[in-house]
């Protein structure tokens, strides 16, 4: 283990023993060593900032991957490496996948750096270890989960003599995130209370749930249960009861449903500096390109603020939430339950004062509301900045108190132990959300965390943890097709109005999800250029 000098994830001209060298502010050197709690916070601090930076390319390449999303944008030439990706036509030289894979493997050595410079002899240090150890085993969760057991595993301080990544034999990663959650949760902070807001660093239930993610992608379903239970019986978290509409806005920040979250200031007078270190424009790429294809009412105006229209919801998603509502929905008149709250028409959306007005591509006929864009949203309640709309302070939310009570009622039914356990959890979201009772099956859970769990970087895990550890066909069946024909929404003028029709803009019969190729990413070019003769590349690339 740890034979991963010669990765390209570092930097393209030194080492990765010396990447630290080069001077850059808050990061650390690797020949310091860190002896009192002051110097500790600074070198956990470099850590949080690492995984917070991520953030932005994180979502972006997850959330292109799935079957929940068009590319978008207001122009089809715009990032041609996310229409790759949401076509299934990349290849190992996508940028997506090598940022992912260079920013990962520096998060990993900024933890390995905590880790081993760190006496550990005071409370402090302990933590800064724990929280350091908890990043590893997540960031290692990411990348079993997208590039498999097979990734280079990197678990101390390279030697000079380690120049060359290799392949890591099966189960060797897993093993190192298990033990380090183990290690991490028993000194890690709880929050005093559902309601607390105080803790704004890593938690106990945190890291448990993390852990029992792992055992889900290692068919450890019996393990799972327990981990999720720890949280569930906790009595720290829960549902949040506000309008569902706003779970994903600054109203439901660290409320009692956020489980794992980015911390997002709201700091005016430093709101760039807030906004680089989370890449919060994640939440501009969802927004509706107000000032380019839209007229909007006055109060419209003085509501929601303008975006980039990346990422719009496709036609299956919406067909998927309109069938559940149809069959069970216990209002159907409700435009705050769940489905009103997730997704619009570009009909209903005019009856926001959001008008569409011009030809809109790579569209279905449906609006993202779930992440839409508000003015109360920003810091200082306006914009500011260049363009004016990344000074969001919106805490990113990696994991949710529902994805834990869908992930344990997933894990009952697998093993067939407590189909009681299995109703209450997955009914307890359904009944927020407006649906009536549902007999917790497979196929009943994959749907109900498809529908809770949109836009929020969990449907392509999903998808592709039920294809390689389950054996199914779910990612197949649902991305064979993707990418195969792309629309457009053509607008037209008629009176007063406009009229829309989706119309097929462009076919590529060469898309879609390829079995025995796509389960898995591929090492980044950059990087097999420089190790191709010790690491071997993932099947099919």
């Amino acid at each position: 283990m740890g034979s991963c000098a010669g990765l390209v994830l570092l930097a393209a001209s030194v080492g990765c023993s010396k990447e630290l060298d080069i001077p850059q502010n808050g990061v650390l050197s690797q020949d310091d060593y860190y002896s009192n709690d002051e110097e500790a916070e600074s070198a956990i601090s470099t850590v949080y900032s690492a995984w917070r930076s991520r953030t932005e390319n994180t979502f972006s390449v997850l959330e292109t991957l799935s079957d929940d999303v068009s590319k978008g944008g207001t122009n089809v030439n715009f990032f041609p490496n996310w229409r790759q990706r949401n076509s299934y036509t990349h290849n190992s030289g996508n940028e997506g996948f090598a940022t992912f894979f260079t920013d990962s493997y520096k998060l990993i050595y900024y933890c390995n750096l905590v880790i081993e410079k760190l006496a550990g002899d005071t409370p402090v240090q302990q933590r800064c270890i724990a929280e350091a150890k908890f990043f590893r085993a997540l960031t290692y969760s990411y990348i079993v989960a997208l590039w498999g057991e097979n990734a280079p595993l990197v678990d101390h301080l390279l030697t000079s003599d380690e120049y060359h990544v290799t392949n890591a034999e099966n189960g060797a990663i897993w093993a190192l995130v298990e033990k380090d959650l183990t290690e991490a949760i028993p000194v890690l902070p709880s929050k005093s209370g559902k309601n607390d807001k105080s803790i704004t660093r890593i938690t106990k239930e945190a890291a448990e749930a993390v852990l029992g993610k792992a055992y889900m992608w290692q068919s450890k379903y019996d393990k799972a249960v327990t981990e999720f239970e720890k949280v569930i019986g906790s009595g720290l978290y829960d549902l949040w009861d506000g309008d569902y509409e706003m779970l994903l806005h600054v109203e439901a920040n660290q409320c009692c449903e956020k489980v794992l979250e980015v911390i997002v200031p709201d700091d005016p007078a430093n709101y760039e500096a807030n906004r680089i270190s989370t890449m919060n424009s994640r939440w501009t790429y969802f927004g509706w390109a107000l000032n380019q294809k839209y007229q909007l009412t006055d109060d419209a105006k003085a509501k929601f603020v303008n975006g980039d229209e990346y990422m719009p919801p496709r036609e299956g998603l919406y067909k998927a939430f309109k069938a559940e509502e149809d069959a069970f929905a216990l209002d159907a008149a409700n435009m705050k339950d769940r489905f009103h709250a997730t997704l619009r028409t570009v009909w209903e959306l005019a009856e926001e004062g959001v008008t569409l007005k011009s030809d809109m591509p790579d569209h279905d006929y449906y609006m993202n509301w779930k992440t839409r864009l508000l003015m109360t949203d920003l810091m200082g309640g306006k914009p500011m900045g260049q363009r004016g709309v990344k000074n969001q302070y919106i805490n990113v939310c990696y994991i949710r108190y529902s994805d834990v009570l869908l992930l344990a009622a997933e894990a009952y039914a697998k093993l067939g132990s407590n189909q009681a356990k299995a109703d209450e959890y997955l009914n307890k979201v359904r009944t927020r959300a407006g649906l009536g009772f549902k007999s917790a099956t497979l196929d009943a859970v994959k749907l109900e965390r498809r529908l809770e769990l949109c836009f929020e970087a969990n449907r392509y895990l999903d998808l592709i943890r039920w294809q390689r550890v389950d054996g199914t066909h779910d990612a197949y069946n649902a991305l064979k097709d993707q990418g195969k024909e792309t629309y457009n929404i053509k607008v037209t003028k008629a009176g007063n109005g406009f009229t829309y029709e989706r119309v097929v803009a462009d076919t590529n019969p060469d898309a879609g999800f390829k079995e025995g190729k796509h389960e898995l990413f591929p090492f980044p070019q950059s990087e097999m250029e420089v190790n191709g003769n010790f690491l071997k590349q993932n099947p099919g690339w």
